[in-house]
């Protein structure tokens, strides 16, 4: 079973490589200034083509109010640049999203990014209307660094996650599940990658595949994981490596363990200062034999769901 499981290590390696490339694709602007904006109208944009984007005058108004909050604290010169760069970009790439379709044989996936730069276009070219509206306490910024992200910010990730989890103990299996909370601090080292280590606290139960081991046995879990957050506009993927521990009533001891795990998911905006995000997660926990405890091999899959907060 593990032998197996070890044979796929490389498999780690490749997503890793997976998110490093998400977080460096992201594309946009080199300026600092104009990039925070592009990031949030982008990710503003990725909002509404969830919904399904049908009429532009609709989505574009609709969304009038959060553009105007990242639009209002951009410098004019950095609004110019991006003005720029969305032209050459979206020739570059064909001149419009209808010529890519058309080209394309009519293949919306094709057209899709070029499609999602029209419409950031459109949001900005609106910013630019309606420049007039900013409300008097949003001014532009020369430190601006987004709304929609963690570039430049000290967050607090809340996180709540609940699980389906396989424990092997030898030869035996458990199946269970676990649910846990957690609080931690995190820094946003660029405009699509957040670094933090925290604390996890939660508690898991697990019945026996059969026989005298159908009986429930639950244990309180503790973890201090470090979290690696690449954010790509609206799309979140997690690597995580936790120390973790399992506190055993009947044993009165504390078992070590590491854990290795990744999530893929979603984020929504930030409104006032918090924005909730949603992901799928996936883990593998090792624990060695301590003491009368023998080893045990957990693998989770679950959903956790919270909020990034920027205080």
């Amino acid at each position: 079973m593990f032998g197996s499981f070890l044979v796929r290590a490389p498999l780690v390696a490749s997503w890793s490589s997976l998110a490093l490339g998400l977080a460096g694709c992201a594309g946009g602007p080199t300026g600092r200034l104009e990039r925070a904006y592009f990031f949030d109208l982008r990710r503003i944009v990725e909002m509404r083509q969830r919904t399904d984007w049908v009429s532009d005058r609709a989505e574009i108004e609709s969304g009038a109010s959060v553009t105007l909050r990242s639009a209002c604290q951009t410098p004019l010169a950095a609004r110019r640049r991006l003005s720029t760069w969305l032209d050459a970009t979206i020739s570059g790439q064909g001149g419009s999203a209808e010529a890519v379709w058309r080209a394309s044989g009519e293949s919306l996936s094709v057209a899709q990014d070029v499609l999602t730069l029209e419409r950031v276009r459109m949001l900005h070219h609106y910013a630019e209307e309606h420049q007039g509206e900013c409300p008097f306490w949003l001014r532009e910024n020369p430190r601006f660094v987004g709304v929609h992200g963690d570039h430049r910010r000290f967050v607090l990730l809340l996180e709540s996650e609940g699980s389906a989890a396989l424990v092997f103990h030898g030869r035996s299996v458990a199946f269970g599940a676990e649910a846990s909370a957690r609080v931690i601090p995190a820094v946003g080292v660029s405009d699509s990658v957040t670094l933090g280590t925290g604390i996890e606290i939660g508690g898991i139960g697990a019945f026996g595949a059969g026989g005298a081991d159908r009986a429930l046995s639950a244990s309180v879990s503790g973890a201090v994981p470090v979290l690696l957050r690449f954010q790509n506009a609206t799309r979140l993927f997690d690597v995580e490596l936790a120390a973790t521990g399992r506190f055993f009533g009947q044993e009165s001891s504390v078992q070590p363990g590491v854990r290795l795990s990744f999530g893929y998911g979603f984020t929504t905006l930030r409104v006032s200062d918090l924005m909730p995000f949603a992901l799928l997660s996936f883990g593998y926990e090792y624990q060695p034999a301590d003491g009368t405890l023998p080893a045990s091999h957990t693998l989770r899959l679950g959903t956790r769901v919270g909020a990034d907060w920027a205080p």
